[in-house]
């Protein structure tokens, strides 16, 4: 127990953590009323399990299911040993204060502020609040509707991170797509109101004579309606969450470049609509990608992986990375692979 607690607090808590059984299983929580230092204070313990299992994602997860529901102001106090994992503190405090609430006329209002008992200003602490805000611009991509965040928006927003960050941005229109033979992702694009934008980001963090470059890749959707291979209604609804992909790289460059890693990494999103139109590219068109590849389209639902096979081709061929990582939210592809858990 904390030293703040004094030994009458103390003596009472560990009274009530032995009546209830409590034994730190990983996300068990208790809480109890306190009288200490005559003040009333609420106390709560958040158990993380096993100490030989704990790692930082795990971390993460407990202390959010321990502080989802508070609001208010908190103090947590920290074991030396514990300040390593800190800045995942700060990342949840900050997942937990998260709302999109634009479009609504009544915003949250109850928020968890939280204190630390710790004499010293914790490097990771504050790295943890600048990761979590970072993450709070990929939501906030994710969570823009499709009229406001289409393919120009998420560029020029692109745009906008890069000269706060310090990544440069390159932006392709249509006719450069063109130029590069990026047809399967263009026939994507066709019939939609919003025209198709590539973006570029680029950091170079390692000097060096031959650097090893990292690529990204991120799926950039910005609405999906299926296409002529018209989705439900129901399925249509969050469709303007399939540019996830695109805004976790984003997401990703921006953390890179705040962290100052030696490290080069060039990342490249796709952006478009799949949209319908008398332009619409059909079932049974056949597509010529930028690699020469003819592919048959059997279903224009499955417009992500032809948006990506030309960011693909375009990141190995042009940009010359020596691995890629691809983000994508090709719903349907994980579900035949893994099922729905």
């Amino acid at each position: 127990l904390p030293d703040y607690l004094d030994k009458e607090s103390k003596k009472l808590a560990e009274t009530v953590i032995k009546k209830n059984k409590f034994t730190a299983k990983a996300s068990e929580k208790i809480s109890m009323t306190l009288v200490n230092k005559k003040k009333v204070i609420d106390f709560i313990i958040i158990g993380l399990g096993e100490l030989k299992k704990i790692n930082a994602k795990n971390i993460r997860q407990y202390l959010f299911d321990g502080l989802k529901n508070i609001t208010g102001k908190v103090l947590l106090s920290f074991d030396s040993k514990d300040l390593d994992n800190i800045d995942i503190v700060a990342e949840v405090v900050e997942h937990i204060n998260y709302k999109f609430d634009k479009y609504l006329s009544k915003k949250k209002e109850d928020f968890l502020e939280v204190s630390y008992l710790t004499d010293k200003k914790i490097p990771k602490l504050i790295e943890g609040y600048e990761l979590a805000k970072i993450s709070n611009i990929v939501k906030d991509l994710v969570n823009e509707q499709a009229e406001v965040l289409n393919p120009k928006e998420l560029a020029d927003r692109a745009t906008k991170l890069g000269k706060e960050f310090g990544f440069n941005v390159e932006i392709l229109d249509e006719k450069k797509a063109q130029k590069l033979g990026m047809n399967a992702y263009l026939s994507v694009a066709r019939a939609a109101y919003h025209r198709p934008y590539v973006i570029i980001m680029r950091y170079k963090g390692d000097p060096s004579q031959k650097p090893y470059t990292y690529g990204l890749v991120g799926k950039g959707l910005t609405y999906d309606t299926g296409g002529l291979s018209l989705k439900p209604t129901d399925s249509m609804l969050t469709m303007r969450c399939d540019m996830g992909g695109a805004a976790t790289m984003i997401g990703v460059m921006c953390a890179v470049t705040k962290m100052k890693l030696k490290k080069n990494v060039t990342c490249v999103v796709a952006a478009c609509e799949n949209s319908i139109g008398p332009n619409a590219y059909r079932p049974g068109d056949i597509l010529t990608a930028m690699n020469g590849k003819t592919i048959e389209v059997t279903n224009t639902d499955a417009e992500g992986r032809l948006t990506l096979a030309d960011a693909l081709t375009y990141i190995v061929r042009k940009e010359k990375v020596n691995e890629v990582i691809d983000a994508a939210t090709l719903t349907g592809a994980v579900m035949v692979a893994l099922g729905e858990d």
